[in-house]
């Protein structure tokens, strides 16, 4: 018996993304050192510091991280256990704790001579900076421009 592979696949669980939570799962590496996987622990590493330990003792291939800070970049890595010991860390997975922005206010509009003026207040975004917007503008015959 020895240890066996680190865990494979990190990805992200979509479903447990809010504001403050971001959720991960894994799959077994291809060799278990001889035994089964008793369970495994999850490290945590906060915009590029330290992996820190947050989370073992899991039995399901499977974390939801709580109570993080929104806008922040978090690291995942992931060992497993047989009876042996652990396996080596996997490879890391970063995701941003981030959700959607909100939708802005209805904007206003004012007539420039020849130019019609579209304003808005940029809304919360909710942990990632808001990079472009989409302008619909509705003719009076009903088509619409982006």
């Amino acid at each position: 018996m020895t240890n066996p592979d680190a865990p494979v696949g990190l990805t992200e669980n979509l479903l447990e993304r809010t504001i403050s939570t971001l959720g991960i799962s894994w799959f077994d590496g291809d060799f278990n050192g001889g035994d089964y996987i008793l369970d495994y622990r999850v490290s945590i590493a906060v915009e590029s510091g330290t992996f820190e330990i947050i989370a073992s003792g899991l039995t399901s291939a499977q974390y939801t991280a709580t109570g993080l800070t929104y806008g922040t970049t978090y690291s995942f890595k992931v060992e497993s256990r047989n009876s042996y010991g652990y396996s080596a860390l996997s490879s890391s997975i970063s995701l941003l704790c981030a959700i959607e922005p909100e939708k802005p206010l209805a904007p206003t509009t004012t007539i420039n001579q020849s130019e019609i003026v579209i304003d808005w207040s940029a809304p919360n975004n909710h942990g990632s900076p808001i990079t472009s917007y989409r302008v619909y503008l509705l003719q009076s015959d009903g088509v619409t421009y982006t």
